[in-house]
């Protein structure tokens, strides 16, 4: 048996090229780096770090998973280098909006290419797509289903099951916005199947303070690594400003501190919960 690989949740910018009404997450360019938005926080990044520096970084963590996600992580300048120099021994996956040119990338040791549909970009998401799928990407699709756009994204879902590819639907989650007044959609969402997940998730609390569950192995054999390098114990410490430090100085043995902190996400399935 190969040895546990370390998860990591990996950021290698903040950048995106899209502004979804949905999306908290807001970055502004400030001299020597970026001032993230995300909810209710803020914080301030330096630059983006370069990947050769990365691949020092992260051989630290040998074997490793990263879980790429953004932001828009194509944004980032070298990620197909990046990527192509991921060791054998470890792996990734990626969220991506799948917008941008992504015949760079090759599927060596990708685990998924989870790529988030928009109805505005459709020709070249649909394009990419099918680059993608004739490459031998294992592909997923994950649509954000909001009130607005929900009977389009049905018809957009049952395309995607014709073509044999994966769906996520993802009920949007917004602080002030709760489902409860739509249950009539999430009856409907609730009878999907044959190929589709749906991410189902309480409503934001009114306080906006994280809170889900209440331990988990955050900080031990996972954690979130930020653009310039900055390391958190999770995705959701955005919420609660939980850095651990800097990954050039960060010590692996230091990982193995299960985090009592309540949270807000499902952590992609990577944090697992503990009694």
């Amino acid at each position: 048996m190969g040895l546990e690989k370390t998860e990591i949740i990996f950021v290698p910018t903040w950048r995106c090229n899209l502004r979804c009404s949905y999306c908290d997450y807001r970055t502004v360019k400030k001299e020597g780096g970026y001032e993230l938005k995300a909810f209710d926080q803020v914080w301030h990044f330096g630059e983006e770090i370069s990947w050769p520096a990365w691949l020092v970084y992260l051989n630290r963590f040998r074997p490793y998973h990263l879980e790429l996600t953004g932001g828009e992580p194509t944004m980032y300048k070298h990620l197909p280098d990046l990527l192509a120099h991921v060791p054998c021994d470890s792996s990734w996956a990626i969220t991506s909006n799948t917008l941008n040119d992504v015949r760079l990338f090759e599927p060596g040791n990708c685990k998924f290419w989870t790529a988030s549909y928009h109805y505005h970009s459709r020709e070249k998401f649909l394009a990419n797509i099918d680059w993608l799928k004739r490459r031998g990407f294992p592909l997923r699709v994950t649509l954000v289903m909001t009130p607005e756009n929900a009977e389009h994204m049905f018809g957009v879902m049952r395309d995607f099951r014709k073509q044999e590819v994966m769906v996520n639907v993802h009920p949007v989650l917004k602080q002030g916005f709760s489902w409860k007044e739509h249950e009539e959609l999430i009856a409907k969402m609730r009878t999907l199947h044959d190929g589709v997940w749906v991410n189902f998730v309480e409503d934001v609390p009114k306080e906006w303070k994280p809170r889900r569950y209440s331990n988990c192995n955050a900080g031990g054999k996972y954690f979130a690594l930020m653009p310039d390098g900055t390391v958190l114990r999770c995705y959701s410490a955005l919420l609660w400003h939980g850095s651990l430090g800097h990954v050039s100085d960060f010590e692996p043995s230091s990982l193995f501190r299960p985090c009592g902190k309540q949270c807000v996400f499902h952590c992609d399935n990577r944090a697992k919960k503990v009694a």
